[in-house]
């Protein structure tokens, strides 16, 4: 079986990270960046550590790579494969596309192979797309989640305009978006949809992942999340494993193996 490449690089670009989870510790590739603190140190809680988004850095990574027969908490798909934490939101969940679109360009320099963007908003940026462009440009695959304004309750609280409007920067055509589905392998009645959405992953139920609280930085986990947000790392972590297992093959042709199978 194979198991994923310690050769190939995912960037993670997120809130911070538990730098010291039993589950992540071996995983991580140098090079990590905080963009929001301007520094490089990565880990959560360092401004608000009750901040909203204080965990979700975390969660994400840990659905990327999580740690395989180790004895240890979870596993991804991909156990084997380097993970680059780089922030561009603070512990609230929040952040800049400009900072957003600055730990692109730091990803692609570092050699990251796969971006996981779990992140977004229904306003374009012309910044964020040239650096969008800059990866693809340097055969980096960049995942991204949908975003989560799928039903006539939920698109508002996310800024949306309607139900179903996917968010930047998945709603790029250069992106692989991805939506969440239920246990019932549905859309999660949650999850955005679109002219460019790509595929759909786990994002909906009883998702276990590594997770950051203030009194368990190293041991603790999720029960149940919800969020297209957990959906885009399985598939980035899906990308990475097929980029290890095919070194030859270019961001568009991981993407095709993916949408197409």
């Amino acid at each position: 079986t194979f198991s994923g490449s310690s050769g190939v690089k995912v960037a993670v670009i997120d809130s911070g990270f538990a730098l010291n989870h039993e589950d992540l510790v071996g995983r991580w590739a140098s090079g990590g960046k905080d963009f929001v603190n301007n520094d490089y140190d990565p880990a959560a809680g360092t401004t608000n550590p009750a901040g909203e988004g204080v965990s979700h850095g975390t969660r994400t990574a840990g659905l990327v790579g999580a740690g395989g027969n180790n004895a240890k908490g979870v596993t991804a798909i991909n156990w084997d494969v380097r993970i680059l934490p780089i922030q561009a939101l603070d512990d609230n969940g929040e952040g800049t596309t400009t900072d957003v679109a600055s730990a692109i360009h730091y990803a692609v320099d570092q050699g990251a192979k796969v971006i996981n963007l779990s992140l977004g908003t229904p306003w374009q940026d012309p910044f964020l797309k040239s650096e969008l462009d800059y990866a693809l440009s340097h055969d980096v695959l960049v995942v991204a989640a949908a975003g989560n304004c799928g039903s006539s309750l939920s698109f508002s609280i996310y800024g949306c305009s309607y139900a179903g409007q996917m968010v930047y920067p998945a709603n790029y055509s250069q992106v692989l978006a991805v939506g969440a589905s239920d246990s019932n392998d549905a859309r999660a009645g949650f999850s955005s949809y679109g002219e460019n959405l790509d595929v759909m992953a786990p994002g909906s139920g009883s998702i276990r992942t590594t997770n950051w609280s203030l009194g368990d930085q190293i041991g603790s986990y999720t029960a149940n999340i919800y969020g297209t947000s957990f959906s885009s790392p399985i598939v980035a972590g899906l990308t990475a494993l097929y980029r290890g297992y095919r070194p030859a093959a270019s961001a568009s042709e991981t993407a095709t193996a993916i949408t197409s199978n």
